[in-house]
């Protein structure tokens, strides 16, 4: 796993917790390791548009989060 993806899981995880993301390879919220399939990331992929829009509002978060980050700099902690 590359850096900048380890990044990605460790702030999506800081923010919504150790449910955030699915087993894909190439999960958007990043990959928490171990076995993986390869079928595509199941967070964007044809789901409910509830469950659609909560995803895309989070990705939007972390992308908000690792703007704000230098790579000297530790993600800041969720917001409760």
């Amino acid at each position: 796993m590359t850096r900048a993806r380890k990044l990605v899981r460790q702030v999506a995880m800081r923010l919504f917790g150790d449910e955030v993301g699915c087993s894909d390879g190439g999960c958007v919220f990043g990959h928490p390791g171990g076995m993986q399939t390869n079928g595509g990331c199941q967070c964007i992929k044809e789901r409910e548009p509830v469950i659609l829009k909560r995803n895309l509002m989070r990705m939007a978060e972390v992308a908000r989060v690792l703007a704000c980050v230098s790579p000297e700099t530790p993600a800041p902690e969720a917001k409760q």
